[in-house]
């Protein structure tokens, strides 16, 4: 609204980077000759300030640009050969069919339009499932590399491991914790091997019943947690 009431002299142009603008719109008005200036609310034309904002981004020459065209034509010259045929007029069309990718984003932006999706809810339902389906044989397939470093450190444990067997009557040492509850444990300098112990009883399993010396029994404790005990 001011800028139409500065071409009809209601207001000044007090701004020297609009001059210019002004004088420019006034050379169009003289130029067209009958115009007739009518304001519209930016929001019944949003075309119209989408284009004026972006004519606002323009830099305005000092001078005016004259391009000269030499030489202009719709239909492609075709030159033929005079051998007494009737001419024609031949019009080659080219007709290249691309999409341009920035149109979806373009058409988001202007209208809030988002990409159509020709997927039905069948189709969806089934890469649903595909998707799941692919996802259980990833789980599977980590919880067999698992299963597989599992065997690997076990198998390399076991090789430094020495197996233990105890007979009957034999004097052997037991691990305070957490196997041994029945004694009081000192600090933390104590030793944590308990006993001796006198090996009662011997099971299949790898477990020994134990008795101490003043007649308690213990266990049965499996013989990873008992060494011999030399006297």
């Amino acid at each position: 609204m001011l800028i139409i009431n500065q071409l009809l002299d209601i207001y000044e142009v007090r701004k020297p980077e609009l001059v210019p603008f002004n004088n420019y719109a006034r050379r169009l008005i003289a130029w067209l000759g009958d115009v007739t200036l009518e304001h519209v609310p930016r929001g019944e034309n949003r075309q119209a300030d989408a284009l004026a904002k972006l004519a606002s981004t323009l830099a305005l020459p000092d001078h005016e640009t004259h391009v000269p065209i030499c030489r202009s034509w719709v239909i492609p010259i075709f030159e033929s050969e005079d051998n007494g045929e009737r001419e024609v007029n031949v019009v080659s069309v080219l007709e290249i069919e691309t999409e341009d990718w920035r149109q979806p984003f373009i058409d988001y932006l202007q209208h809030g339009k988002l990409p159509d999706e020709d997927l039905t809810h069948e189709d969806n339902a089934r890469l649903r499932l595909e998707e799941l389906e692919a996802l259980d044989e990833k789980r599977l397939e980590a919880q067999q590399h698992l299963e597989c470093y599992q065997a690997r450190m076990s198998k390399s444990f076991n090789k430094k491991v020495r197996l233990r067997s105890f007979q009957k009557g034999d004097l052997v040492l037991a691990v305070r914790r957490p196997i041994n509850t029945t004694h009081k444990i000192g600090g933390k300098f104590i030793s944590k091997w308990d006993g001796p112990y006198v090996v009662q009883e011997v099971y299949s399993s790898g477990a020994y019943k134990l008795v101490a010396e003043d007649g308690l029994r213990v266990g049965p404790i499996n013989g990873k947690f008992l060494k011999r005990y030399y006297h």
